[in-house]
């Protein structure tokens, strides 16, 4: 007999062995050799993999609060985090990006993970639902899945939310962060789902942790994500921003980075009313929240972004009013003029390419010289300047400025939140042009 024991199995207990050939066979002279586990190279591998693989309340840890690069770079963690981390590296890999929805690998551990029995540890827990919301609102985002997977998986996490808040002792704020997950589904999944759940899920919410909910570094790469998926789903329906604000994903990710140190509750529910194109249906007393918020820069911006989408002239014309006279840094008066140049794109108003192109220099740091590239205020992310960029191109080439209009469609490369990150990791050992192309845009 030929035995390869367990990496675990330093000395090998064979006697068990023994007795079963005894009771199988009966008593036979019997050969038995012994092959050590690190003979073998994949297991050889296996072993390496699992000594430099870290536990699981480790991996939790970097997930949560240290660069991604510190746990993308290491095998899975071992522990009941395992599956949960495995599922994590799925949902952002590039295939899944380039191919705009999740491989059938995947969706089965989906699956697998909602059914399975609930972690020990109700951290890892914890973390196993956001990674579950996390992709289901990836496949409600893809209109080929979302009636038949999305809307019964979301359900399914509501439940298994309201079981894992009933172990906690208390709320902890560190957990809080799960609440921002449960709202990302309700960007991408159907409209009519996402206005009826709504309510609920944000009892939910206030019921666990009536203090509020608070960001950690999983919120910022779950929401963009989302947000990614969310635009382009809007692309494809009826909205009266397209196709003035293509690609639209560049105006919601926009926010997110502009916004991401102070992002709560009513900025989400800002972009569900834009994302489904309704006003008002996620927000409640919207005109006593607007008036009790004058001096506040967000809250304006809110009012702003609901008023363009109700496509209300007047209303926009006197908040972006408001807003320039408030802002007090760079940014906001730059948040400002995008706001101003979103609304001239929406309405179909007349654009002075020049004049928005000195903006863009000004406010921004885009289209600038090789002499002044360094400039304080050069942007680093040009990424919700994008529609501006493509609609001010075709306007430079008729005044003949073909060099400003190629400026400005290589600086309006269209968003692709895997894309960049391809092109980082093989610049050192590929000197072509990514082989990940954006195609036709939908």
């Amino acid at each position: 007999m030929w035995v390869q024991p367990d990496l675990s199995a330093i000395q090998p207990d064979l006697t068990p062995l023994k007795a079963w050939v005894e009771t199988t066979l009966g008593k036979k002279a019997t050969e038995v050799i012994v092959e050590s586990p690190l003979s073998s190279p994949a297991l050889y591998q296996m072993e390496v993999d699992l000594r430099a693989a870290t536990d699981s309340t480790t991996w939790l840890h970097q997930v949560i609060e240290q660069p991604w690069t510190s746990w993308l770079n290491s095998p899975l963690p071992w522990g009941e985090a395992r599956e949960s981390a495995d599922l994590l590296r799925q949902l952002i890999a590039p295939r899944q990006i380039v191919l705009q929805a999740l491989p059938a690998q995947a969706l089965q551990l989906v699956h697998s993970l909602n059914q399975s029995q609930a972690a020990g540890d109700h951290n890892i827990e914890g973390m196993k639902i956001r990674i579950l919301l996390w992709a289901v609102g990836l496949i409600a985002g893809h209109s080929r899945s979302e009636s038949l997977e999305a809307k019964p998986l979301y359900l399914s996490l509501l439940e298994r939310f309201q079981q894992w808040a009933n172990r906690l002792d208390q709320a902890q704020e560190n957990c809080s962060a799960l609440g921002f997950d449960l709202l990302g589904p309700l960007l991408t999944l159907n409209s009519q789902i996402s206005q009826s759940l709504w309510p609920d899920v944000q009892g939910l919410i206030q019921q666990v942790w009536p203090q509020g909910i608070r960001t950690d570094r999983f919120t910022w790469h779950h929401y963009l994500s989302v947000l990614d998926q969310a635009g382009q789903k809007a692309q494809r329906q009826p909205h009266p921003w397209i196709p003035a604000l293509r690609p639209f994903s560049a105006v919601l990710q926009g926010d997110l980075t502009y916004f991401a140190p102070m992002l709560n509750q009513e900025t989400v529910a800002v972009w569900a009313e834009t994302i489904h194109c309704c006003p008002g249906a996620f927000t409640k007393n919207q005109d006593k929240l607007e008036e009790s918020c004058k001096s506040d820069f967000r809250c304006l911006w809110q009012a702003e972004r609901r008023a363009l989408l109700q496509q209300d002239r007047e209303a926009v014309t006197d908040l972006l009013s408001r807003l320039f006279t408030l802002a007090r840094s760079p940014s906001q008066t730059a948040r400002c003029w995008l706001e101003k140049g979103y609304a001239l794109l929406v309405f179909g108003e007349p654009l002075d390419a020049i004049a928005w192109v000195e903006i863009l220099r000004q406010q921004v740091g885009l289209l600038e010289s090789a002499a002044s590239s360094h400039s304080p205020r050069a942007a680093s992310d040009p990424m919700p300047w994008l529609p501006l960029l493509k609609a001010l191109a075709p306007k430079l080439i008729e005044i003949k400025q073909p060099d400003l209009a190629y400026a400005c469609l290589f600086a309006a490369a269209p968003p692709n939140r895997h894309l960049s990150n391809f092109d980082r990791q093989t610049q050192e050992v590929n000197g072509k042009q990514s082989v990940i192309g954006w195609g036709a845009e939908r």
